[in-house]
């Protein structure tokens, strides 16, 4: 499942009014669209499983640095080269772990991890050039939890069983009709 659109309303006191998502789900092969709120679930396999929506908003999917004013758009586990040396972006910790997004830098050469603060005053030297954490990129994203619904199959043994009923309760009625 991707999330392809977050769209959020809220009440002039900030609580949530409506949450839509658009997602594209790919089962089988086979990819359609479907929005996901609160209360609008998605359907699958005739009502089955249902994909309910638990939570919403921006996740983290890279960050920007800065090094020796050059830009990078990195992911976590992406390197990049600082003055001929590979440098990895090992981690990203967000608040409320830190009071500010915190970058974990490791170089090839296995020495101390730099963290990284947000901000060009926060710019530390690595290998000699000057880096610094610049900005967080980010999606929309809803957290999701699968729910197997039993009643659909009950419901249509319970459906099979009655019409099984009715059609014997026909053939009782028909049966008496001819002997009498």
């Amino acid at each position: 499942m991707k999330v392809t659109d977050l769209k959020t309303s809220s009440y002039p006191n900030g609580m949530p009014r409506k949450i839509t998502a658009s997602v594209v789900v790919r089962k089988d092969g086979n990819e359609f669209t479907d929005t996901l709120g609160y209360n609008n679930p998605v359907l699958l396999q005739h009502g089955i499983s249902e994909i309910l929506m638990r939570d919403y908003g921006w996740i983290a999917s890279g960050v920007v640095l800065k090094v020796d004013n050059h830009p990078y758009r990195l992911k976590v586990s992406e390197t990049f080269t600082a003055n001929g040396k590979q440098v990895c972006v090992a981690d990203l910790y967000m608040p409320p772990q830190y009071r500010y997004p915190v970058l974990k830098l490791v170089t090839a050469a296995g020495t101390n991890p730099v963290f990284l603060s947000i901000g060009d005053d926060n710019a530390q030297e690595i290998h000699g050039a000057k880096v610094s954490f610049e900005d967080i990129n980010s999606v929309p994203g809803v957290l999701v939890s699968v729910k197997k619904n039993p009643s659909i199959p009950l419901t249509f043994v319970t459906i099979f069983f009655f019409s099984a009923g009715m059609i014997l309760v026909v053939f009782r009625m028909i049966y008496r009709t001819v002997t009498t």
